[in-house]
């Protein structure tokens, strides 16, 4: 019993209170309303003009890959 009355209290030590005040913050900071921030672009600059009637570009065809070996390159080593 004594020793509950001269012990202190976990909520008056200063990293326990940064932290719960940090807590704080971000309960009310997610209850505050974020606005989105405005686009860095408008649509204007990236949409053709109606007016533009050029023909879209066929999509270039890939370069054909190369197969994976199935057996390893013979090389020849020489001896020492």
């Amino acid at each position: 019993m004594h020793y509950e009355k001269i012990r202190k209290r976990p909520d008056r030590y200063e990293d326990v209170q940064r932290t719960l005040d940090g807590v704080r913050a971000r309960k009310e900071a997610k209850k505050k309303k974020v606005e989105p921030d405005p686009p860095l672009f408008r649509d204007e600059d990236f949409v053709a003009p109606k007016g533009d009637k050029s023909k879209p570009k066929p999509p270039k065809k890939a370069a054909a890959k190369k197969p994976l070996r199935g057996t390893p390159k013979l090389v020849r080593r020489k001896r020492v």
